[in-house]
């Protein structure tokens, strides 16, 4: 018996996060792999799944790849699975539904389901009787408290499980040099074009759209604020990320942004729909914040804090979740 991590190949937050689980259950002693459901090559006609031969032996399945996976980050080394078994432990993301239910067809019973956000899971699908089964007989682990309290409505109830900000420890602790008043992730923010031009008319501005995660990196460290415009499904990595290099986060003040578990900044940086909508409100906002910025970056410490203990309590949270889950089997 393994972990399996089902995980697109992808940079983005989502396959951040279930790296950094995979290597964790390996760093607690255990044997996980990550398998790259949205690469692989074989598709059988009986399941619809992309990833399986047509037969099995004893329950097994080889799984084959298109190519390469090119997700790669530091110090978040990861086994490829090739093989799996209908004994293994298969850990879903959100957006995996469907895959989810599939297995529960194929004979695999400890199925786990990984809410990494609840905006971002397939909510229209949730209500369908087969994810119904399938969902009832999963167990469920939550990267936010926004997404637990959601999910609890509906029936589903399981741990914390959430993620952490990578980030150097050995980086100087001496605040940068701010040459950039704003930067704003361009791919969160559709429709506020007219917004970011009124705000460029007083303020200079980066998008770190397309960006390498070295250049947001310097993109945070040159800049005072970073602006994020956006729905806040799970607890967001770039605001964590921009108060490690002194840039002052602000968030619009919905989904997870509203609960102090996943986003505990000062309720003066989290920002109405009124306020985030209105150029002039805006304006007024980071002028009040830009003169007294000091002090503003004095109130986040906590938040910083919080921050870079952030690995410390995920694994101590991954731990607790498979002593309570799969003590016996372990």
């Amino acid at each position: 018996m393994k972990f399996i991590v089902f995980c697109p190949d992808a940079n983005t937050g989502g396959p951040f996060a279930l790296l950094q689980l995979a290597k964790a259950i390996n760093d607690l002693g255990h044997n996980c792999e990550i398998l790259f459901y949205n690469i692989a090559k074989i598709k059988s006609k009986k399941t619809n799944l992309h990833f399986f031969q047509n037969s099995t032996v004893n329950g097994s399945f080889s799984v084959k790849y298109k190519r390469k996976p090119r997700i790669k980050l530091p110090n978040l080394e990861y086994k490829i699975c090739d093989n799996l078994n209908v004994n293994d432990i298969i850990i879903f993301p959100e957006v995996a539904l469907d895959h989810s239910t599939n297995f529960l067809s194929l004979g695999f019973k400890k199925r786990v389901f990984w809410w990494l956000s609840w905006d971002n899971a397939p909510l229209g699908n949730l209500t369908k009787f087969n994810n119904i089964v399938n969902l009832n007989n999963s167990t469920h682990i939550f990267q936010s408290k926004y997404a637990q309290i959601e999910a609890n409505r509906l029936g589903f109830t399981g741990q914390m499980v959430s993620d952490y900000t990578i980030f150097n420890k050995n980086m100087n602790e001496d605040k940068p040099i701010k040459t950039n008043d704003i930067c704003f992730l361009e791919g969160k923010a559709p429709g506020t074009e007219k917004l970011i031009q009124d705000l460029n008319e007083k303020f200079s501005i980066i998008s770190i759209k397309k960006m390498s995660q070295l250049e947001v990196i310097n993109t945070l460290k040159k800049s005072k604020f970073f602006i994020d415009f956006g729905s806040h499904p799970g607890k967001d990595r770039i605001p964590r990320e921009a108060a490690l290099h002194y840039c002052i986060p602000l968030v619009h003040n919905v989904g997870a942004a509203k609960y102090s578990e996943d986003v505990p900044l000062p309720k003066s940086l989290k920002l109405d729909t009124t306020t985030i909508l209105d150029s002039k409100k805006l304006i007024l906002k980071l002028n009040e914040l830009s003169s007294k910025i000091e002090v503003t970056l004095k109130n986040i410490e906590l938040y910083i804090n919080g921050v870079k203990n952030e690995r410390d309590i995920f694994y101590q949270e991954v731990e607790d979740f498979l002593l309570t889950t799969y003590n016996e089997e372990l």
